[in-house]
């Protein structure tokens, strides 16, 4: 019966966890290049092969993916808007900090430098990207040019679960919106919440049991 309870408690906590991945999702769903990010849990299986391991107990596990179909194509005719098309991603630097990001919202930052919304710089093949007059663009290639000359060459990083074949292309004046659907995230949140009263309701009723065979026992 207390097995019960651990495990309608960790039904629970990991219920609360997917329910944070889910308004996530719903947080971002005007992020442009916002991949959805899908929550599962371990199977019944793993679950109990875990469980005859002495050195381990029996817990629900919450394992998340994501979602790597593309966000439909948003035409900004901004030349610092650009989107990645295909299993690529653009590399940006903060400090000492290299992240990969799909977001294709660019700017020039005091420097004439290509940074992303939150200040990080795009890297090229040479380095920061740097624009230095105001008639630039971006080729399909990823390559930089300012007044026609090439300044440099965007940074692109392939996925390497894609497919090797696969082509990746930069489309400037246009941005990669989310892939989050609202109303599939929203009954997803709903179908949540009911499984998480229901591992609640599991719990009333354990310790309602506990409770009559206390008293029982009292007298």
């Amino acid at each position: 019966m207390l097995l019960g309870l651990d495990a309608a408690a960790a039904g629970m906590k990991a219920r609360l966890d997917q329910q944070d991945v889910i308004a996530n999702n719903l947080a971002n769903v005007s992020t442009p290049g916002y991949r959805r990010k899908a929550a599962g849990f371990t199977t019944f299986q793993s679950i109990l092969a875990n469980s005859q391991d002495k050195q381990n107990t029996a817990t629900v596990k919450m394992v998340v993916s994501e979602d790597k179909n593309p966000g439909s194509m948003i035409q900004t005719g901004n030349a610092s808007d650009i989107a990645v098309e295909g299993p690529g991603q653009l590399v940006t630097q903060n400090g000492a900090v290299t992240r990969l990001v799909r977001a294709g919202n660019l700017y020039l930052n005091s420097n004439k430098q290509l940074v992303t919304k939150d200040g990080s710089l795009v890297l090229g093949q040479n380095g920061p990207v740097t624009v230095t007059g105001s008639d630039w663009k971006i080729d399909i290639d990823g390559t930089v040019r300012c007044g026609g000359t090439k300044v440099d060459t965007l940074q692109i990083q392939k996925d390497p679960s894609a497919d090797p074949n696969a082509s990746i292309r930069i489309i400037s004046g246009s941005l990669e919106g989310s892939n989050v659907n609202t109303v599939q995230e929203m009954v997803s949140m709903i179908s949540n919440l009911r499984a998480y009263e229901a591992n609640e309701k599991s719990i009333q009723a354990i310790d309602g049991t506990l409770d009559k065979v206390i008293n029982q026992m009292q007298k």
